[in-house]
């Protein structure tokens, strides 16, 4: 099954069904089917005939590479259309590919641990956030920004300009030519100092060590962080703040990772005070909140069972969905379809566990690929159509 460009009419229609779909499935409210959606990454530029360095350095190729993949499987969302390292942007800061390994012709995407700044930038932080961002972070990570001619800044504005113009045009896209809504655009996001250490600016080695070495300053910096960037999100959510915008579908995002290397003491100093004040937001306002996870994310089970059902939607990399929803009934869970599976068997075998999931967990699941799809391996175009049209078929009469 495949998608078609849609009259303005029949966009809106389609958008506003697959919006609800999502918000009452996340809800957990009765719908006629489970939703269907896409983990986007680079194997969308190898199935439209990219590369990944293609779709990295133009922008436009990326929107390309995005509509391609809507229209060869229809699905009723995108995980991260629009989110891939615009190197093009980053290069003539400084940034070099040293830290990205890359060959397409065997499609190998690799990225290095790298560290952006160092335990004695942390007081500079605590004095002035905006000035660490900017005197430490980015002064370490884009080393010619400071010897950079007016020229060369403008040329890097204009990137970035087109950029954002690409990234809004893409979601316009998806909504109005194929009835496709986002998944939190347009939504708030907060996250746990260490998450964000871990991701942007120190790497696992550098957070882990710090961890251990200044705990103490590391909790300052969390607490910090938290008030100067968390609180103003939660806010928003909290007052009804967010855009009425008929593409967006959730409330808050957030991201889980820095479990996997942290101990139940680490956790729960540096990381569940944070989530738990997300999640009490979220229902106090009775919004909704999605969770990009990565690794396992039982170490917060204890802590998840108490949230109230109807609010939250995590999409799982590496835990069993069945083991999930059976110890979290009150949580939505994206996943299902492994990509061992879509990549390496058949598209009867890829219906058959399709049709499971749906038999067996509809109301508790959006299905969804099991992780981010990256290599040309990850899935076979016969078997995501084949599941597109047992997800289609399914839908209630």
């Amino acid at each position: 099954m495949s998608a078609t460009k849609l009259t303005k009419e029949e966009a809106a229609k389609l958008l506003d069904y697959r919006r609800n779909l999502i918000v009452n499935t996340v809800r957990m409210k009765d719908t006629d089917r489970i939703p269907w959606i896409f983990s986007d990454g680079p194997w969308d530029a190898h199935d439209a005939g990219y590369t990944i360095e293609q779709e990295i350095n133009d922008p436009h190729i990326l929107l390309e590479s995005v509509l391609y993949n809507q229209r060869e499987y229809d699905f009723d969302s995108h995980m991260t259309p629009t989110q891939r390292n615009p190197m093009w942007i980053a290069q003539p800061f400084g940034q070099s590919t040293s830290g990205y390994k890359i060959d397409d012709e065997t499609g190998m995407l690799h990225v290095d641990d790298v560290a952006h700044v160092y335990p004695e930038h942390y007081d500079i932080f605590l004095e002035n956030p905006t000035k660490f961002w900017w005197s430490c972070f980015m002064a370490t990570k884009y080393p010619n920004l400071k010897a950079m001619k007016p020229s060369d800044l403008r040329e890097v504005f204009r990137r970035q300009n087109v950029q954002q113009q690409v990234h809004a045009e893409t979601f316009e896209r998806l909504g109005n030519e194929y009835g496709v809504p986002g998944l939190f655009y347009k939504a708030q996001f907060a996250s746990p100092f260490v998450e964000q250490a871990f991701d942007w600016f120190r790497g696992i080695k550098g957070t882990t060590q710090d961890l251990h070495r200044i705990p103490d300053k590391m909790e300052e910096c969390a607490k910090l962080y938290h008030e100067v960037y968390n609180k103003p999100a939660l806010e928003a959510v909290k007052k009804h703040q967010l855009p009425n915008d008929p593409m967006r579908t959730v409330d808050l995002t957030t991201t889980m990772l820095s479990q996997t290397f942290m101990n139940r003491k680490q956790i729960e100093k540096y990381l569940w005070p944070y989530y738990e004040e997300f999640f009490n937001a979220v229902v106090e306002a009775d919004a909704t909140m999605l969770i990009f996870s990565e690794g396992s994310i039982k170490p917060y089970w204890p802590y998840l069972k108490n949230i109230p059902a109807g609010h939250v939607f995590i999409h799982l990399e590496q835990d069993d969905i069945y083991e999930s929803v059976e110890a979290l009934p009150n949580i939505v869970f994206g996943g299902g379809m492994s990509t061992s599976l879509l990549g390496r068997g058949t598209p009867d075998e890829c219906a058959a566990r399709a049709e499971q999931l749906i038999n067996d967990l509809k109301g508790h699941i959006i299905l969804s690929e099991d992780k981010i799809m990256t290599y040309p391996e990850d899935a076979r175009p016969e078997n995501l159509k084949a599941v597109t049209e047992v997800v289609h078929a399914s839908a209630r009469k």
